[in-house]
């Protein structure tokens, strides 16, 4: 785990197999954050987008991850931001489940 976490990982997207985004969740207080997303059953896979709320409150893309294979992949961010979703944006297979650690101090 490449952060630690308070308060404990949550789940954005638990086990989905069709498009749409996660809630937003506060990180406001944290210092930074990480979002393991883990693909099972996948065979032409799907993309992945971590985005943030801009001032503004529109969602901007941090990070967009192709997948194409079974397993996981991980982002972590440092920068300031007050709020964080993952979005599953185009499926074509597979299953996927996101969570967000934050580190805080």
């Amino acid at each position: 785990m490449p952060l630690t976490t308070t308060p404990g990982p949550q789940i954005l997207l638990n086990g989905v197999t069709s498009t749409g985004a996660s809630s937003w969740v506060d990180v406001s207080q944290a210092s930074g954050f990480a979002i393991l997303t883990e693909a099972s059953s996948v065979t032409t896979g799907g993309t992945m987008l971590i985005e943030v709320k801009d001032s503004a409150g529109n969602a901007v893309t941090l990070d967009s991850t192709a997948i194409s294979a079974d397993g996981d992949s991980w982002i972590q961010s440092d920068i300031q931001v007050t709020h964080v979703r993952s979005n599953l944006s185009a499926r074509r297979d597979g299953t996927y489940t996101t969570t967000l650690y934050q580190r805080r101090g």
